[in-house]
């Protein structure tokens, strides 16, 4: 290990010595006319290389910013159909503590919905007819929403939920022998002008 360090020194000693020496023999124009003959090489000037970096910045940041309109727009398919599984932003109190049982609400207020519009539409000729029908489901409305508002404080919950449901279900068949009455009537209305129709021949 001696004769290392010693070595190591004595070229260390002749470098200072002779300094001055090493320093006369350098080219003056030396990196100059390497970066001239890389230039000649690739075909490219320093400003050339400069574009080329800042055309990948660009199309870096683009691409980060394609990732990102990705990520928003999958992130909000995922709300989209958790909210509509769940129904999240209905109820998201249910949704987050009981998700089997807001899958269920969701499902059945999907189906009241839908067939509150198909009534609305059948009756929109006759609106004292829906109003009287919308007020029969009014009904069960506010007492499913006394329901909805006492589930915190229940202290059964399942049997507080079960409750519900069995409302939404009640919804349901209201709506559904409301649809069929009014269908009833459309028959006989249809009935009743064909035998008119039959009986001007």
């Amino acid at each position: 290990m001696k004769s290392r360090f010693e070595n190591k020194d004595r070229l260390e000693k002749f470098i200072r010595e002779n300094r001055a020496a090493f320093d006369s023999d350098e080219p003056s124009d030396l990196w100059s006319g390497i970066e001239e003959k890389l230039n000649k090489g690739s075909g490219q000037t320093s400003h050339h290389l400069r574009v080329n970096h800042n055309k990948w910045k660009r199309q870096f940041t683009y691409d980060w910013r394609v990732a990102a309109a990705i990520l928003v727009f999958l992130a909000a398919g995922i709300l989209f159909y958790v909210n509509r599984q769940y129904g999240l932003t209905r109820d998201p109190q249910m949704a987050l503590k009981l998700p089997a049982y807001a899958k269920e609400v969701n499902y059945y207020t999907q189906i009241i919905n839908e067939k509150r519009n198909d009534l609305r539409s059948m009756t929109a000729g006759k609106p004292e007819l829906y109003h009287e029908f919308s007020s029969e489901l009014d009904r069960l409305e506010k007492a499913y929403s006394g329901l909805r508002s006492e589930l915190p404080e229940s202290p059964d919950p399942d049997t507080h939920l079960h409750a519900m449901i069995q409302n939404l279900q009640w919804q349901i068949e209201l709506l559904n022998q409301q649809i069929t009455i009014i269908e009833k009537i459309r028959q006989a209305n249809e009935d009743e002008n064909s035998d008119s129709d039959y009986s001007a021949i």
